[in-house]
């Protein structure tokens, strides 16, 4: 799959959630005026896009993982712009800063559903961290049901008794996780509402590394389920 493909998912409340609403309007003008264009032509695994004068790195991580040189601390409008611009699918040898249109119809939207459903709970947990696991499993008794809504290729979980919205985007994985949440908390909140959406289909998500465990009387432990009470 094209490096680019991943962009096609995250659509306006994705980008807006990731920067902000008055940061995505002012994309959405650069874009609009013609001022986003490749800043050189693209590679096999990511491209760099000039946006409104500033060099924004991309890839196929999606844009939570650009890098732009602009003094922002954070996620920029420029980030959005470039973001924005890719998902209309510009041609890699393109001049101008108007994107063409796909080669080809625009595919359905992905299930996003089945591709949180289909993670490995092993390669989530070890992805999260051990502190950040132990952190989501202390957060049950607040957490509560969650509220699912497929938004195109995201999937936004509500955790409303831990405050939370989170989007999950298809293509971006666990790392391309989308939230408010404070750096230091957001492995394990993101994990948490990972674990709600298994839960919410019958499904749990166990500590890592206990499938197989010998007990002491040398049957087979079966593994403890942490979030599915």
């Amino acid at each position: 799959m094209n490096w680019q493909a991943v962009y096609r998912n995250f659509g306006d409340e994705a980008l807006a959630a990731l920067g902000s609403g008055g940061l995505l309007r002012r994309a959405v003008k650069d874009v609009e005026a013609g001022k986003v264009a490749w800043d050189e032509p693209p590679g096999e695994t990511g491209g760099a896009v000039r946006a409104d004068g500033q060099r924004v790195a991309v890839d196929g991580r999606g844009p939570a993982f650009a890098r732009c040189d602009c003094p922002a601390p954070e996620v920029c409008k420029h980030i959005l712009a470039a973001a924005l611009w890719l998902r209309a699918g510009p041609a890699a040898g393109q001049d101008d800063a108007t994107p063409a249109a796909p080669a080809e119809p625009a595919a359905a939207a992905p299930d996003v559903l089945a591709e949180v459903l289909a993670l490995d709970p092993d390669a989530l947990c070890k992805a999260a961290g051990r502190a950040a696991v132990r952190k989501a499993a202390g957060l049950l008794p607040q957490a509560g049901d969650a509220e699912l809504t497929v938004q195109g290729a995201a999937l936004l979980v509500r955790l409303p008794g831990l405050g939370l919205d989170a989007r999950y985007i298809a293509g971006a994985g666990f790392a391309g996780m989308l939230s408010e949440a404070a750096a230091s908390s957001r492995a394990a909140l993101h994990l948490r509402a990972i674990a709600a959406v298994r839960r919410a289909h019958g499904r749990s998500l166990p500590w890592p590394g206990d499938r197989g465990r010998r007990g002491g009387s040398g049957g087979a432990r079966a593994p403890p389920a942490i979030f599915a009470r």
